[in-house]
């Protein structure tokens, strides 16, 4: 693998994946809302990835990519335990990639998917994202 190929699929991995866009307003007057953020994104998956985990938060699971010919092929889906929870094939595009990523951090039941040791080797075959939730609901904003 190319160090370029390899960097994309780093910024690939590393790269947001959920829309910054609020929830629509509801009508019905002007009386605040008694939802919160949790209750109305309960049953969506809101994870992202980033470059670290913040401090005191959970490592809960991990996802390996296995990479062939710079371009991610497969994903596993692990819990804390290493016990697979699942195997999918990854779209060809790196693009394409990030929601099924993204989804499977949810599939962990964490929250945020952190690139396990930083920068991976040019010639990885693999690239590993641990995945994390806060000690606590509202560490979060939840």
């Amino acid at each position: 693998m190319t160090k370029l190929g390899l960097a994309a699929v780093v910024l690939a991995l590393s790269l947001p994946a959920c829309g910054g866009s609020a929830p629509p307003a509801k009508s019905g007057g002007d009386a605040p809302s008694t939802e919160t953020t949790h209750a109305s994104a309960a049953g969506k998956c809101t994870a992202t990835t980033s470059e670290k985990a913040p401090a005191g938060w959970v490592q809960i699971g991990s996802l390996v990519v296995n990479v062939a010919a710079g371009k991610p092929s497969t994903l596993d889906v692990k819990d804390a335990s290493g016990k697979v929870l699942g195997t999918e094939t990854l779209p060809a595009s790196k693009k394409d990639a990030r929601e099924p990523i993204r989804l499977a951090v949810c599939k962990t039941g964490g929250v945020l998917g952190v690139v396990q040791g930083g920068k991976p080797a040019p010639d990885a075959t693999s690239v590993t994202l641990l995945t994390y939730k806060p000690a606590k609901e509202d560490e979060a904003g939840l």
